[in-house]
């Protein structure tokens, strides 16, 4: 007797069973948790397929998801600049956010590592931040793309042990990857 009567509570007047629904906390829980691991392994990840859209798939499975990923979009973004409409701003700087951090893992995995040897030419704008937003995830991306650069500097020069004037200026990189 007990039994029919829950299986009534799941089957609608139309006879069309409906699914139970999950609590929001639960749910905020699962796309953060999902949106942490994408991004850690879009950035870390070598080799990964970087038309990769960590966001798209909770835009299309449901509204509530839709609901709850487009909720932490602020978090992901950072600062913004665009205040005048924010919804078309979101989108708009979500799409640069993800240019720049695409951007950036191509730079650590193909750009030339002795590029950070030099601080104030052309890697300090290569390494510059993005102008429409100020996410700590960009903030991340850039670290370890130098990382990266810096770990593959002796592919590019194999003489590394013997230049001493190299070995200086990579005196402090060696101390901040080290540390790290």
């Amino acid at each position: 007797m007990a039994s029919s009567s829950r299986s009534e509570v799941a089957v609608s007047r139309s006879g069309a069973r409906q699914s139970l629904p999950l609590p929001t906390e639960f749910l905020r829980t699962v796309v953060l948790g999902h949106l942490a691991a994408s991004f850690w392994i879009l950035i870390v990840e070598p080799g990964l397929d970087k038309e990769w859209n960590p966001l798209s798939p909770l835009l299309h499975s449901s509204f509530q998801l839709r609901e709850i990923a487009t909720s932490f979009l602020d978090e992901i973004l950072g600062e913004t600049r665009f205040k005048d409409h924010p919804t078309r701003a979101s989108v708009k700087t979500y799409k640069l956010f993800l240019s720049e951090l695409k951007r950036l893992k191509t730079l650590g995995e193909t750009g030339d590592p002795t590029v950070i040897l030099e601080l104030d030419t052309m890697f300090a704008a290569t390494m510059a931040g993005l102008h429409e937003c100020d996410s700590p995830i960009l903030w991340l991306a850039r670290e370890c793309a130098m990382r990266t650069l810096y770990l593959r500097i002796p592919e590019m020069c194999p003489t590394i042990e013997q230049d001493v004037d190299l070995q200086q200026k990579l005196s402090h990189y060696a101390d901040y990857v080290v540390a790290a």
